[in-house]
């Protein structure tokens, strides 16, 4: 776990979320938080979280959830081939090299009597490697949302990232997946933010959709595990905050922020926003796919722009 303080915020970096269940089971809830004014283990919120209790959610976490897993493999299978179009294909950029012998008559070649009358196809070998160093990503999803936002919305986005995910390593791409919460203190004046970072899983990780689906699909992720963390912090700043029995308000990344985190990717993060309203399976769907499709049409190497349009 790595904690950094700035002016006006407070940002924790837990390398998975085992470290963060431990942190609540073994550290002190802030002492001017009533445990009757804790969001996070109340247990008339079940339509609000998903879970009866913090203790349920945390076994969830732990062990996995069957539900999520058995979704996630559905989608995958009903969507596969739909996301595996909009990836940057294996076998996408071939030259035609005059050469002796070849695939194809060169007419222009023999024509003008010149020896190279064939036309040879050869990779190109500068493309395939930015699509080499393409096949590796890293993805960021905000679970942070307001409470206005229902649970069928925040497990329809999260199992539709996730089945892309599973389907991205599925066609050979190798991903690192991130989940962020960023909260900013109800103050008009100059709001304090409180960032948490959990890394799901690394480069080198397969990917185990039963703990997977829960850290990204299930409410009680934000609405139990996040919210014990908030009751946890000693930051006065972050105590002010939570007025009402509110625990602030969502913010997004900044693009500085989605550029630069865990060290720039050639081709970038995908950072996938925090959901500012409810939204159907199929809105979510179509926005999931024009984000992936947005990402890989055009990828950067140094100045130059490299056209993926002739892939999709």
């Amino acid at each position: 776990m790595k904690i950094t303080k700035l002016k006006n915020q407070k940002i924790t970096i837990f390398d998975s979320v085992e470290e963060a269940l431990r942190k609540i089971e073994t550290s002190q809830y802030n002492p001017h938080i009533p445990e009757a004014n804790r969001i996070s283990n109340q247990e008339h919120s079940v339509v609000f979280t998903q879970t009866r209790s913090l203790k349920e959610a945390i076994c969830l976490a732990r062990t996995g959830w069957d539900k999520g897993e058995n979704i996630i493999t559905a989608l995958t299978k009903q969507y596969f081939d739909a996301f595996n179009k909009l990836f940057p294909q294996q076998d996408w950029s071939k030259n035609l090299n005059p050469d002796v012998a070849g695939e194809v008559i060169n007419m222009e070649a023999v024509l003008s009597n010149q020896p190279e009358t064939m036309l040879h196809f050869q990779d190109d070998y500068e493309k395939t490697q930015k699509l080499s160093s393409a096949k590796m990503q890293r993805i960021i999803v905000n679970i942070a949302v307001n409470s206005n936002i229902n649970s069928d919305s925040i497990f329809n986005r999260g199992s539709i990232v996730t089945s892309m995910i599973n389907c991205m390593e599925l066609s050979g791409f190798r991903t690192e997946l991130w989940i962020c919460d960023f909260t900013a203190t109800i103050r008009t004046n100059n709001p304090y933010q409180c960032k948490y970072y959990f890394r799901i899983k690394s480069f080198d990780e397969d990917l185990n959709l039963k703990k997977f689906s829960f850290a990204v699909c299930h409410p009680s992720m934000l609405r139990r595990v996040c919210f014990a963390l908030y009751e946890q912090e000693p930051e006065d700043e972050i105590l002010h905050g939570m007025v009402n029995k509110s625990y602030g308000t969502s913010i997004n990344m900044t693009p500085d922020e989605i550029k630069n985190f865990a060290g720039e990717l050639q081709y970038g993060n995908i950072y996938f926003e925090l959901l500012d309203h409810n939204m159907n399976f199929n809105q979510l769907l179509v926005h999931t796919k024009t984000k992936i499709r947005d990402h890989f049409l055009s990828i950067k190497v140094g100045d130059i722009d490299v056209d993926l349009s002739e892939n999709f």
